[in-house]
C-alpha cells in the first residue's frame, strides 16, 4: 500500500485504522484498515501477521461499501 497516494481524509477519502490487536494469537499485531479514494466507497482489508511468511503481513479483502 502506497500511503502517500491517499488523500488526508474527509470527502476526498483516506486511510482509516478501525482495529489493531492480535487476532490470530501469534503475539504480533494484526490490523483492520479501510481505504477510500472517494467519499462514497470504502474498502476494508485485514492485515494478518504470519511468522512463517517472509512478508510482515498477509492482506485479505474483507468487504467494501459503495454508499456508506
Amino acid at each position: 500500500m502506497d500511503i502517500s497516494s491517499f488523500p488526508s481524509g474527509g470527502f476526498e477519502g483516506g486511510i482509516y485504522l478501525y482495529w489493531i490487536g492480535d487476532l490470530n494469537g501469534d503475539n504480533r499485531l494484526d490490523m483492520l484498515v479501510g481505504t477510500s479514494t472517494h467519499y462514497t466507497r470504502i474498502e476494508l482489508f485485514l492485515y494478518l501477521s504470519d511468522k512463517t511468511d517472509k512478508e510482515l503481513f498477509k492482506k485479505h479483502k474483507v468487504g467494501s461499501c459503495s454508499s456508506c
